[in-house]
């Protein structure tokens, strides 16, 4: 796995498993690293979220279901190139919590864009996910977004923009990490509507 994102998944996942919480203290930025000081989103999954372990959590009976779609096999690599506009170094797997998560890095940090399957459970689950962002301390806003999937929203915090999308029953989370200055949440969406026109 590139380094930077390895090192930002890991952080991800002690936080989850030792904090909890929202928090968006100068100690938290450090413990991000790279993530933070480049402006980029942490990693999927972690506490800036609002969700974590029970991201596979069904709504309705409590009992968490495993996640059995693989977010890799949701965009071909050349796809994932046509909506960055850089070749694709490296295609990482891994797990944040009961989250899946696939990277697809663009340089050697780590640098790029991921997609994380937060559950599989439809429209009720992303609807909950919305209201506990809208809830969440760290959010500064926010915003419905249209043309994306059969819904979406942007969640903004002081790390930048994160996509939420429902596609079908998948609710995903798509983040770019960049330490280039770009317009994160158009490549989001992009990457929102590439996998919206899968079948």
């Amino acid at each position: 796995m590139a380094p930077g994102l390895c090192a930002a998944l890991i952080v991800g996942a002690l936080a989850l498993t030792g904090c909890g919480g929202d928090s968006d203290s100068p100690d938290d930025a450090k413990e991000n690293g790279a993530n933070a000081s480049a402006g980029a989103t942490p990693p999927p999954g972690d506490q800036e979220s609002g969700q974590g372990e029970d991201a596979g959590e069904d709504a309705g009976d409590g009992g968490t279901t495993a996640i059995r779609t693989d977010p890799c096999e949701l965009a071909s690599k050349k796809d994932v190139e046509g909506v960055l506009g850089a070749p694709v170094l490296k295609v990482e797997k891994a797990s944040v919590g009961s989250s899946p998560v696939c990277s697809w890095a663009v340089d050697e940090g780590g640098f790029g864009i991921s997609v994380s399957v937060k559950s599989e459970n439809g429209r009720t689950d992303f609807e909950q996910q919305e209201q506990t962002t809208r809830d969440s301390t760290n959010t500064q806003k926010v915003e419905k977004v249209t043309g994306v999937g059969d819904a979406a929203f942007e969640r903004h915090s002081a790390y930048g923009p994160t996509l939420w999308m429902l596609k079908g029953d998948l609710v995903l989370e798509i983040q770019y990490q960049t330490s280039l200055a770009a317009d994160r949440g158009e490549m989001q969406r992009k990457m929102g509507r590439l996998i919206a026109s899968k079948s």
